[in-house]
């Protein structure tokens, strides 16, 4: 399966009112790396259109994109919820 031959970083993005993909997800993580993160965003559909939820996963992958290129720059424990 694509979760056992995953070996970089990864980060899952989910709305918390997605239970389909949440439950997904969470599977998924215990698969992947230890170095996979999952995220949940708060209040969040499927979609993400609600404007928060834009904004959040926004602001998480720039921050995850230059923690994993830079891991001195952030606390990894940020990313986890």
């Amino acid at each position: 399966t694509i979760p056992d031959r995953t070996t970089g970083d990864v980060l899952l993005l989910v709305g918390e009112r997605d239970a389909a993909h949440l439950r997904a997800s969470r599977e998924a993580l215990v698969q992947l790396p230890s170095s996979a993160t999952l995220y949940v965003v708060p209040d969040a559909g499927h979609t993400m259109e609600e404007e928060h939820a834009r904004l959040r996963v926004a602001h998480l992958a720039e921050d995850w994109f230059a923690w994993t290129l830079d891991p001195q720059l952030f606390d990894r424990n940020a990313f986890v919820c």
